[in-house]
């Protein structure tokens, strides 16, 4: 005997299937939503060792001048700190920089880590030269180095 449809039970759609437009559930989602999110701080690969470890940061600068500024990193959203400028050369102080672009020293300390999946790291400015780098997944940026004087990629400085 072949099962009868119950038709007067009603369909649910999902809540947020009204808000999602074919093209999105095609693609995952809009990819650049991030931008309009607060940034979430992740430690599990930070390197505590290594020439930009965070072993070398000190409690004092950790507390009162890193935590303080990602503190106000979380109220902004990823557009906004990408947007920030300023410096000698005016140019964004936030941004991703490919893997390829790391110098020889930061590509083989990925490699020793096991971190060699990735296309580029995210570097965020906090002052002068000073750097914190991460693997950043849409808003929630992985914590892993910590440099002092910018050498974990050279800056571009313009001839002039």
């Amino acid at each position: 005997m072949a099962k009868k449809k119950n038709k007067d039970i009603p369909k649910i759609k999902p809540a947020h299937a009204s808000s999602l437009s074919r093209k999105d559930i095609r693609t995952g989602g809009d990819v650049s939503a991030y931008k309009k999110k607060n940034p979430v701080w992740q430690v599990g690969r930070i390197d505590t060792d290594g020439d930009w470890g965070w072993k070398k940061i000190g409690k004092d600068r950790w507390e009162n001048r890193i935590l303080p500024k990602l503190k106000n990193f979380e109220s902004m959203t990823w557009q906004e700190i990408e947007q920030q400028s300023g410096g000698r050369s005016k140019g964004t102080n936030s941004h991703p920089i490919p893997v390829d672009q790391l110098t020889k020293e930061a590509r083989d300390r990925l490699l020793e880590l096991q971190i060699d999946d990735v296309d580029e790291l995210f570097s965020l400015r906090l002052e002068g030269k000073v750097r914190v780098f991460g693997v950043r997944s849409g808003h929630v940026m992985q914590l892993l180095w910590f440099d002092f004087e910018h050498s974990i990629c050279e800056s571009k400085k313009k001839n002039t």
